[in-house]
C-alpha cells in the first residue's frame, strides 16, 4: 500500500508485477501515468485517488456567488502536484469569464511563520482559495498569527474551510 504519488511512483518502479494499492493518491492516477483508466486501470496499481482537478472553476463560480463584488483572488496551490496546476487552470478560465483577476500562490514547501501572502489590496474585494491538499492544508491562517498581516480589509471568507482573513 502506498499514499501519495512519490511512493506509488517509487513502488512502480520497483515491480511491475507486485499488486500495488494507492491510498489517497492526491493526484489523478492517469495524467500521473500510473494507470491506463480509472475504470481498468491495468498494471499493479489501483485503489483510491482524490481528484479534484475539473472542480476549480466550480470553486471559483461559488465564491462569486457568495460574493458577488469580488475582484480579485488569490489562489493558494502546491506546485509539486500536477493536478494542481490543472486546477489553477480551471480556475484562472472561470475567473476570466467572471471578471474577477487572479494572483497565483504557489508554494512548494512550508510557509514562513507568517504564511502566504493574500490578494494585494485595493478596490473591491478580494477573496482566497485553497487548492486544498497536504501542504496546502499546513498552510492555513489558523497555524499562522491570530491575523496575518495581509493589509487587506476587504477579504471574502475563504474556500476550503479555511477562516476568514479579514
Amino acid at each position: 500500500m502506498t499514499v501519495g504519488n512519490p511512493c506509488t511512483r517509487a513502488a512502480v518502479a520497483a515491480s511491475r508485477t507486485v499488486p500495488i494499492v494507492m491510498a489517497l493518491g492526491g493526484v489523478d492516477p492517469i495524467a500521473a501515468g500510473l494507470s491506463a483508466s480509472l475504470a481498468r486501470p491495468g498494471g499493479n496499481v489501483t485503489g483510491l485517488t482524490a481528484v479534484d482537478a475539473h472542480l476549480g472553476g466550480k470553486k471559483v463560480e461559488l465564491l462569486t456567488r457568495a460574493a458577488p463584488d469580488l475582484t480579485r483572488l488569490a489562489v493558494l496551490w502546491n506546485a509539486t502536484v500536477v493536478d494542481k496546476a490543472l486546477e489553477l487552470g480551471q480556475a484562472r478560465a472561470a475567473a476570466r469569464v467572471l471578471g474577477v483577476a487572479v494572483q497565483s500562490l504557489p508554494v512548494r514547501e512550508s510557509a514562513t511563520s507568517t504564511g502566504p501572502s493574500t490578494p494585494r489590496s485595493g478596490r473591491g474585494r478580494n477573496g482566497l482559495l485553497a487548492l486544498e491538499e497536504g501542504l496546502t492544508s499546513s498552510q492555513r491562517p489558523g497555524s499562522w498569527s491570530s491575523r496575518p498581516r495581509t493589509g487587506c480589509r476587504r477579504c471574502t471568507p475563504p474556500a476550503s474551510g479555511w477562516t476568514a482573513a479579514a
